[in-house]
Formats: structure tokens, C-alpha cells, sequence
């Protein structure tokens, strides 16, 4: 399955777990950047640190520095050294890096592809109520990664994540109830659910909102009220949205066709990783 690796922050804060360490003050300043950071840290993010404070908070083992030392290091495509990094904030019950170790088991990324470790650290962090590890989880049993395919219990992951605030499960739970894998289809119901994590702050969610209006999926279809969800959402640099608005204008549904439109909103696109948009463009040549 095609795997979107979780870097959330346990806490912007300063904190430590378990041991005690002393950070000098210039060592806790440089890691109070991360309070600053996305959700998921950025590879932009994680360059504003001062590397050399970082490496020095890390080998007296403060466990964000860790993890935010494999995150550079995973950025950087070494992917060794980012799974050394994570183990040893791992080893502190770090949820986030338990998190990243199962998904560079998943995607043979500085170890060999072992799904059957992949799923344990998942579950591992998924029992402290990680949600990120609770969708990565969910995914395994929906897609049969792994493991057999139970899109009931995918469901009740997504569920439970989504309840915990986790609105990249709470889009999962909305495809969920519109497809009817794991729960009784019910679309009205799906586009509820997208509407809520739109309204929550979900970049994605903006696109399949934009998509139930563009097909009339659980509410009345609304062709141009698609659209202009679907520049809000391209204006976000969300690319799904991005290359839906594309083929809008590839089309003419919402707005009259502009294939040179069409153009520009798949280009866009496929810079921010949509790999479907570069069909898409390929169709138009």
C-alpha cells in the first residue's frame, strides 16, 4: 500500500522521560523551535535547528532531540543513521519514533521489509493511544498488509482514531462509510464525516468534500460550490485537491474547459508528489 510515514511530536514542550538530563539553556532553546513546527514536522521545519546543539542534546540522550535527529537523517535519505536515531528514542517509549521504526519496516527503509515487526511497534505505540500508529494499523487490516484483510476492525481503528482527534483517520472513516468496507454503507453520513475533519482543519478533507458536492455523494450536487472548495484546497498546496481542480478544467464540469488550465493545475500537482496528475498531464500531450 502506499504509506504516508507520521512524524508527529509527542510534545512541543521540553520533557524528559525517564532519565534525568540536563540540556543547557541553549540546548532547551533550540529544541522550544519545535513548538513552532506543523503537526508533522517538515523537512523545512527540522532544518531550522541548530544541528550541532541538536546531535549534543541527543547523545546525552534527550529523546526528542533523538527523534528529531533521525527525522534530519531520514530527510537526508540515510536511512540507517534515522533508524539508529529513532531505536534509541524508541528505547524511551517514544511513541512517535516507535511509530517511524514500523513504518521503515514496512517500506524496507534502513532494514529489511519485515511486516510482522512492522505491525508489532504499530501496535506497540497504537496501545498508548498513538493515533498515528492506530490509522497506520488500521490501513494494514483494511489493505491486508501483513495481515488478513478485516475492514470491520480497520473501521473501529479509524474510529477510535478519528475520536482522539486524528483527522487523517477521520477522511479514512468518511471512505470508509461512502465505499461500506467495515460498517453499513451510508454516504450522508460519509460526507458528514469529511465535512467535520474540513472544518477541523483536514487539507484532504477539503478535496472530498469538494468531491460528494462535485457527485452528489450524501448531500446535493453542486458542481460550482465543488470548485471553489477545490481552489481553496489547491490555494492549501493539497494535492489531491490540486489535481481534482485540474481535471475540472480538463473536463469542463464546474467551470467552462481550459485545457491550458488544466495544464497548470496537474503541473502543480505532480511538484507537490501526486503521482496520478502526471497521467493526467500525459493524456493532454
Amino acid at each position: 500500500m502506499k504509506f504516508f510515514i507520521c512524524y508527529l511530536l509527542l510534545s512541543s514542550a521540553v520533557f524528559l522521560q525517564g532519565n534525568e538530563i540536563t540540556l543547557t539553556e541553549s540546548e532547551q532553546l533550540n529544541l522550544k523551535l519545535s513548538e513552532a513546527f506543523q503537526k508533522r514536522p517538515t523537512g523545512e521545519d527540522v532544518a531550522q535547528f541548530d544541528q550541532a546543539l541538536l546531535k549534543s542534546a541527543a547523545a546525552k540522550g534527550h529523546p526528542d532531540a533523538q527523534y528529531f535527529m533521525g527525522k534530519i537523517a531520514y530527510e537526508a535519505k540515510n536511512y540507517q543513521k534515522a533508524y539508529t536515531w529513532y531505536e534509541k528514542a524508541a528505547d524511551q517509549e517514544h511513541l512517535a519514533s516507535i511509530n517511524n521504526l514500523g513504518a521503515m519496516h514496512e517500506n524496507a527503509e534502513g532494514r529489511k521489509k519485515n511486516l510482522k515487526k512492522s505491525r508489532e511497534f504499530y501496535e506497540k505505540a497504537a496501545a498508548k493511544d498513538f493515533t498515528p500508529s492506530m490509522r497506520n494499523l488500521a490501513c494494514m487490516y483494511r489493505d491486508g498488509v501483513g495481515v488478513d484483510v478485516d475492514k470491520e476492525k480497520a473501521a473501529k481503528l479509524f474510529t477510535q482514531a478519528g475520536e482522539l482527534g486524528d483527522l487523517d483517520a477521520l477522511n479514512d472513516l468518511g471512505r470508509c462509510y461512502e465505499k461500506g468496507d467495515g460498517v453499513k454503507e451510508d454516504k450522508v453520513k460519509a460526507f458528514e464525516i469529511y465535512n467535520k475533519a474540513k472544518e477541523q482543519g483536514s487539507r484532504i478533507a477539503i478535496s472530498n468534500v469538494a468531491a460528494c458536492y462535485m457527485n452528489g455523494t450524501g448531500v446535493a450536487q453542486n458542481e460550482k460550490k465543488a470548485v471553489e472548495l477545490l481552489r481553496t484546497s489547491a490555494a492549501k498546496k493539497c494535492p489531491h485537491g490540486t489535481r481534482m481542480l485540474g481535471l475540472c478544467y480538463d473536463v469542463g464540469r464546474g467551470v467552462k474547459k481550459d485545457l491550458g488550465k488544466a495544464r497548470k493545475y496537474y503541473k502543480a500537482a505532480i511538484a507537490l508528489g501526486d503521482k496520478e496528475a502526471e497521467a493526467l498531464l500525459e493524456d493532454l500531450r
